[in-house]
């Protein structure tokens, strides 16, 4: 061989060597470029999936409050309790100035700040507990109590001020 074509060889050689090294390279970062995609698009599936069954989780177990329309019960209202299908537990009662209202067979019950609607729940509720295998409640305000707010006024008034005063002796 001659000179010349043992450096034609060895090039090519040569080249050949390192196109191979480039394209395995090549493949190999391609190879790590599509794992990286994939664990990506992974992470943000299990992310989605995490993030819904979170919310998933606190709406279920949130306690749905009443409209914030809603009459909630409160001292001095008169409320009439019906338990359908026993006439004997029904009863119109006041509720007490601390929220309570006394029902045959249940005693005391915590009223105050509830709509109509989560009392009858609630006294549903005990009377399943103990008497009633499934009690159906209705509760309907007759009067309500006239509850307002403190107001507080400042007045500055100079000068004699006179009230009209019983003067008999």
């Amino acid at each position: 061989m001659t000179m010349q074509s043992k450096n034609t060889w060895f090039t090519t050689t040569l080249i050949l060597i390192c196109l191979t090294i480039f394209m395995g390279c090549a493949s190999k970062k391609d190879d790590l470029l599509k794992e990286a995609l994939i664990a990506k698009h992974d992470n943000r599936q299990t992310k989605s999936q995490d993030i819904s069954a979170i919310n998933t989780h606190v709406f279920s177990s949130a306690r749905m409050s009443s409209d914030p329309g809603d009459y909630l019960l409160g001292a001095g209202d008169l409320i009439e309790v019906t338990v359908f299908e026993s006439k004997d537990l029904g009863t119109t009662v006041r509720v007490s100035s601390r929220g309570y209202v006394t029902l045959p067979l249940l005693g005391p019950v915590l009223v105050k700040d509830l709509s109509a609607e989560e009392a009858e729940e609630k006294i549903e509720g005990l009377y399943r507990k103990t008497y009633i295998k499934d009690p159906h409640i209705s509760i309907f305000v007759r009067s309500t109590s006239a509850r307002g707010s403190l107001l507080s006024v400042r007045w500055q008034i100079q000068g004699l001020m006179t009230s009209p005063a019983n003067n008999a002796l």
